[in-house]
């Protein structure tokens, strides 16, 4: 059986806890529906194969190839968009609601946590230029040798493509001494990177839990002051280098479930 991309309607959910998704493939009168982990492309290939298979689409390893970067580009960009609507969904409605909450915000009870989004340039750009201009950007306010601030460059440019890797990498950021400019670096960053959420001292569930809920770029500064003397803390923190590790359990205190928080 021969395919084509009339032939196949794709139909993938918002995100919800964790980077797993309900994707349904409908294909006559065949209905598929499977949670993915749209975020691995391993994960996407290996259901794309199922798909494949089940359906007869494909002949060859070479109309699979076809058939996957199809696939791939489609589910990816349908979960894009249902998590774009979901949150202007949640805009209208908190816009709806705002009127209802109260006007004398309780002092000390902290506030919701606020997610920093950079509005995408109208044209397309050029990537090398752009990162030139993102390291000499670095440069005009800190001292630091030109690889120091290419590294920095390519790492704000991975928190916009972050979920199509598997290692995720930790920008650490040292100096010989006290008042070299980190935190002010880490300042710079916080104006670039991707849904960037600042800390000077954080938690273990404070890490694993805004990890989960907003994938956000965490800025940790002064993490020398604490980490080190946190093997739980540090424990979250290396557990997120690889995608499919990168969980920890823990128990719900009124049910005694347990949950997974994506790390």
């Amino acid at each position: 059986m021969s395919w084509s991309h009339s032939s196949l309607e794709i139909l993938v959910a918002p995100a919800g806890r964790g980077s797993t998704r309900l994707v349904e493939v409908y294909h006559g009168p065949h209905t598929i529906r499977e949670r993915v982990d749209t975020d691995s492309m391993s994960a996407v290939r290996k259901f794309a194969k199922y798909i494949a298979e089940y359906l007869n689409l494909i002949q060859d390893d070479a109309n699979f190839d076809d058939f996957f970067r199809w696939f791939y580009s489609t589910v990816t960009r349908a979960a894009e968009a249902a998590d774009e609507k979901a949150l202007q969904e949640a805009a209208r409605h908190l816009a709806a609601t705002a009127t209802e909450l109260p006007s004398n915000i309780i002092p000390g009870q902290g506030r919701p946590v606020e997610l920093r989004e950079l509005e995408p340039w109208p044209d397309p750009v050029d990537l090398k230029e752009t990162l030139h201009q993102c390291a000499r950007y670095i440069q005009k306010y800190v001292f630091c040798q030109p690889e120091e601030a290419e590294t920095v460059a390519l790492y704000l440019a991975w928190t916009y493509c972050f979920k199509h890797f598997e290692v995720a990498p930790i920008l650490v950021v040292t100096s010989p001494t006290k008042r070299c400019g980190k935190t002010t670096l880490l300042r710079l960053i916080l104006h670039v990177a991707n849904r960037p959420i600042p800390a000077v001292n954080i938690s273990p569930a404070g890490i694993y839990r805004v990890v989960d809920a907003f994938l956000p770029t965490l800025l940790i500064d002064e993490a020398d002051t604490f980490l080190g003397r946190n093997p739980e803390l540090t424990g979250i923190v290396n557990s997120g280098w690889m995608r499919d590790n990168a969980y920890t359990l823990r128990c719900d205190p009124e049910t005694g479930e347990p949950r997974m928080f994506c790390t």
